[in-house]
């Protein structure tokens, strides 16, 4: 299986904290698997992420063997989701006057 590339959304969280969200999908040669990803981050400081930024990950998967897959990675944070061809939209901001359902 192959991962492939994505993209991490880091969302301050407060005092050296910052919260994570990324869709990972893994292509295979019969069938795919994607997950939704959640993490916290603890930072051993008390610094505040001063708002949203997005790391992109690039993979490259060699098939060494039938059981032996090896994988290298590039990864590069972003300030700008433009930068990497998105345009954010920070669904953590209630738009006015909307309400939401559950």
């Amino acid at each position: 299986m192959a991962v492939q590339d994505l993209v991490e959304t880091f969302i301050p969280s407060g005092p050296g904290v910052i919260k994570s969200v990324m869709a990972v999908e893994w292509k295979g040669e019969v069938r795919n698997l994607s997950a939704i990803v959640e993490s916290e981050y603890y930072l051993n400081h008390n610094l505040v992420l001063p708002g949203l930024h997005w790391r992109h990950v690039t993979f490259v998967t060699e098939k060494a063997s039938p059981s032996v897959y090896i994988q290298s990675e590039k990864i590069t944070v972003h300030r700008d989701l433009k930068e990497i061809g998105g345009n954010p939209i920070n669904l953590l901001v209630m738009p006015t006057g909307g309400q939401t359902s559950a």
